[in-house]
């Protein structure tokens, strides 16, 4: 019931929440991957009268903020042939590469995000023109069979992160 009640109250800092939890992980630490997890568990959370508004909200901020964007006339690739625009990384600039299972998990925070808002304005956009949505679902397309693919064949997990996009 406590850590209820703090989920439930939009004042709870991070810190608050780490705090009550006796969490050994730092506030800040983030990746794309565990966050997706994460994001599933406050859809579901919310479907039981949950408010969590302040956490998704953060949640569509991260994924716009940290998607890959090519400039005009650029083609961002990778070793793996992989066009990586409209894509996220699995972590930070530093210390990850970007795979198409995270553009899933952005697409996947996006998607929640249109889903559960209250704003009238936003409520009245599709999910499909938001152009982050639009970005993030052609980059999937190109990884659809793609030719020359030199992943690790097959990749489940990128395959369980589609299904999820599909079913949203």
């Amino acid at each position: 019931p406590h850590l209820l009640g703090l989920l439930n109250d939009p004042k709870t800092s991070l810190q608050e929440w780490h705090k009550a939890i006796e969490s050994p992980f730092p506030a800040g630490d983030q990746d794309n991957s565990n966050t997706q997890f994460a994001i599933l568990g406050l859809w579901v959370a919310q479907r039981h009268q949950v408010n969590i508004d302040k956490p998704i909200a953060l949640v569509e901020k991260h994924f716009h903020a940290t998607q890959v964007h090519a400039k005009a006339g650029e083609v961002l690739g990778d070793p793996n042939n992989v066009n990586l625009d409209g894509s996220w990384y699995y972590a930070n600039r530093a210390n990850s590469s970007r795979w198409p299972s995270m553009t899933c998990s952005g697409l996947l925070g996006l998607a929640i995000g249109h889903g559960v808002t209250k704003d009238p304005k936003e409520k009245n956009q599709k999910p499909i023109d938001d152009a982050a949505i639009k970005a993030g679902l052609a980059m999937l397309a190109r990884e659809i069979d793609r030719p020359d693919d030199k992943r690790r064949m097959p990749d489940h997990y990128f395959l369980w992160s589609v299904q999820r996009v599909g079913v949203l």
